[in-house]
């Protein structure tokens, strides 16, 4: 476990789970956030699934998102112990607002295009319908991020993959 964060930011279907799980398998520790959202899929990583009732007060919640009536957050501890995190803008500003912990957050954004989300929306199980929302409320969403650093997601999804690994093990940090 290292002394930063990297928070992994980027529209549904940009391929933020999949270089997450990636980077899982070289060691580093993926943060599974709460959600109210049901599974999509019975073996579905990334979360861990709760009801509305088992939630945890605001104060103990550093990364916090309500989308599409499923509340979604973190809390300190998972920060402090784990490496990399999935997350969308909203959370990004609430972690940093509210996370004061020792760990250097550290965001990066891939860019995937319009048509390539898409098609891995539908591969993934989303109906054509809601991937269609999905893309038109993250052109609104993802107008101005700001990130440490951008890869944009046009080449093998191995490639991408692997540029994200060597760009965390290849910075100093602090």
């Amino acid at each position: 476990m290292g002394n930063n964060i990297f928070l992994l930011i980027g529209e549904s279907g940009s391929g933020k789970t999949t270089i997450a799980n990636f980077l899982e398998t070289k060691g580093y520790k993926v943060l599974n956030s709460y959600t109210t959202r049901p599974k999509r899929t019975q073996n579905e990583k990334g979360h861990i699934f709760v009801k509305e009732s088992n939630m945890p007060s605001q104060e103990e919640m550093v990364a916090y998102t309500y989308y599409n009536g499923n509340h979604y957050w973190a809390t300190k501890d998972q920060i402090d112990e784990n490496d990399i995190y999935v997350i969308d803008k909203r959370g990004i500003d609430t972690l940093k607002q509210k996370y004061n912990g020792t760990k250097k957050v550290v965001v990066i954004k891939i860019k995937t295009s319009i048509f390539k989300r898409f098609v891995y929306m539908i591969k993934r199980g989303d109906s054509f319908l809601n991937a269609l929302k999905r893309i038109l409320v993250d052109i609104k969403e993802f107008k101005k991020i700001d990130a440490d650093v951008v890869f944009t997601n046009n080449k093998s999804l191995n490639k991408i993959e692997l540029e994200i690994l060597n760009y965390i093990k290849s910075r100093k940090w602090l």
